[in-house]
């Protein structure tokens, strides 16, 4: 009987210690998932906000050229479609 409840109680250990690693590899993969997502999400608000500037830069500079040339007399070249 005494050896059953050794047998037993190591048992109840090897199942403690493979919950608690279980349990931290679960915490990691999701702890690197929100990572990732967060991360991600950076680089596209980034991105988007480059691609704003960029516009905005884009159009001051067409309404700058086009004020330049109703300033000089020339005639405006036609706006490529976008």
């Amino acid at each position: 009987m005494k050896n059953i409840s050794d047998q037993v109680s190591e048992l109840k250990g090897i199942f403690k210690w493979a919950g608690g690693a279980l349990f931290t590899l679960i915490l990691a993969a999701f702890g690197f998932l929100i990572n990732q997502t967060m991360t991600a999400n950076q680089a596209l608000t980034v991105n988007r906000d480059s691609q704003l500037i960029a516009q905005q830069r884009i159009e001051l500079l067409q309404d700058t050229l086009a004020r330049e040339r109703r300033a000089n007399g020339t005639m405006p070249v036609p706006e490529t479609p976008r």
